[in-house]
């Protein structure tokens, strides 16, 4: 008599079960990094509005452009 020590499963198999197990936790990672972009775009955005327009000036901006470039900036499409 012959005993295999082959469980049936291929390598690929096992791979692919562990990548189907870790997408919920992926997700998670994807929407907490969202959340904290999100806020430093806030952030960047309130810190520019309490700028004067003199200085917005300066630096080439006007007020109406500080979204468009705080999204340019994380890398978002200009929607506006």
């Amino acid at each position: 008599m012959t005993y295999s020590s082959h469980t049936g499963h291929s390598a690929a198999t096992s791979v692919g079960v562990a990548q189907i197990a870790i997408a919920p936790l992926r997700a998670i990672r994807f929407f907490f990094r969202s959340i904290i972009k999100a806020n430093r775009m806030v952030r960047d955005v309130e810190t520019m509005m309490r700028l004067s327009d003199e200085t917005l000036a300066d630096i080439g901006l006007t007020r109406d452009e500080i979204i468009p470039s705080v999204a340019r900036k994380y890398g978002l499409r200009d929607t506006m």
